[in-house]
């Protein structure tokens, strides 16, 4: 592998394995007998654990098949040790902000598994802006809908966020409510509500517990746009530019910088009403150089941009007038700017 071409991803997108039949493992057999299987997935597990999240989707998925692995399952470890190759010098950076937090962002992909259409939680948490904890795993029961995956994903977080808190609680921090992000306004919406209806009367309980935590407000959840979750590439195999961009957002902590009040505004709208913390975070995905972040306190909104900052800001003229704001998109353009994440408004749940 020392002389093997680098790739740009952890997992080809065109992977699709699954466990081999009684057949297939009498052909596969000899050709597995001297193939360190176990000791390359071990290792990669090490990394992973250790400092490595943008493995932890790979990992699990080779990890599934150690007990029978074939010709594919092979190839994909020897694809995880090429991106390595390539990417052998990628670490997390760790900075301090000017105060603490803790954040967690959640994702699952629905049914990915190809045995048993189980589906995959993953989970990030930050703490000052630092990546300091993750996982992916496929999730324990079958879920029937994308909701039921989002929110299995969305308790496991949650559980997650209980645990860190505990322990900076111990160390002396004042924590206060952990913000957790999901992208599934669905899963957001079946967490706050504790009324059961026919389609979600059949979830464990042991997932409901989300709902007394949400209401206690040890966390609050927020929704976040699909494509700025960087938690994304802990559930499934993405493409070098998604996956490229998820990787800036686990490494780059959030910097926060300074506008008058006056020339914020949003897209298309007119100025927005009250305080706002700007916040930029270092990405070099699809030709944009930051990804930006507005939490405006008046209308307790979040809003997320992955374009040039001429677009946050709507500057007075010299006459002093009221800002002047770009021609508003048609339907179509916001549209695409949505499916793009280039913008939008993302109300928080609680």
């Amino acid at each position: 592998m020392a002389d093997a071409k680098s790739t740009t991803t952890p997992l080809a997108t065109h992977f699709k394995l699954k466990s081999l039949t009684k057949a297939e493992r009498k052909e596969e057999v000899v050709h597995m007998e001297n193939k360190p299987y176990a000791s390359a997935v071990g290792s990669l597990m090490y990394a992973m654990i250790g400092s490595r999240p943008d493995l932890a989707y790979a990992v699990g998925v080779i990890s599934r098949f150690m007990s029978n692995p074939g010709r594919e399952h092979w190839t994909a470890v020897k694809w995880v040790l090429r991106y390595l190759r390539g990417a052998s010098k990628d670490c997390l950076t760790f900075t301090k902000n000017k105060e603490f937090s803790i954040e967690g962002f959640c994702d699952s992909d629905y049914a990915t598994d190809i045995d048993k259409r189980r589906s995959v939680t993953g989970f990030i948490f930050q703490v000052w802006g630092n990546t300091i904890s993750w996982r992916s795993n496929l999730q324990s029961v079958v879920a029937l809908s994308t909701t039921e995956a989002e929110y299995m994903a969305l308790t496991s977080a949650v559980r997650e966020a209980i645990w860190l808190k505990g322990i900076c609680e111990e160390l002396g921090f004042e924590t206060g409510a952990v913000k957790i992000h999901c992208d599934s306004q669905s899963a957001l919406a079946l967490a706050k509500n504790s009324v059961h209806h026919e389609r979600t009367k059949h979830i464990a309980t042991k997932y409901h517990f989300i709902r007394d935590i949400v209401a206690e407000e040890t966390v609050k959840l927020f929704k976040i746009h699909i494509s700025m979750n960087p938690a994304d590439f802990l559930t499934k195999a993405l493409p070098g530019p998604k996956f490229q961009l998820c990787c800036d957002l686990v490494n780059a902590p959030w910097e926060e910088f300074e506008l008058p009040v006056e020339q914020i505004g949003a897209e298309g709208e007119s100025s927005v009403p009250g305080g706002a913390i700007c916040m930029r975070r270092s990405s070099t995905d699809l030709g944009f150089s930051d990804v930006y972040m507005l939490s405006l306190a008046a209308e307790d909104h979040r809003v997320f941009f992955r374009n040039a900052p001429e677009v946050l800001l709507s500057p007075a003229d010299a006459s002093g007038s009221s800002p002047s704001h770009p021609e508003s998109p048609s339907r179509e353009d916001k549209r695409e700017r949505e499916e793009l994440g280039f913008g939008g408004v993302h109300r928080r749940v609680v």
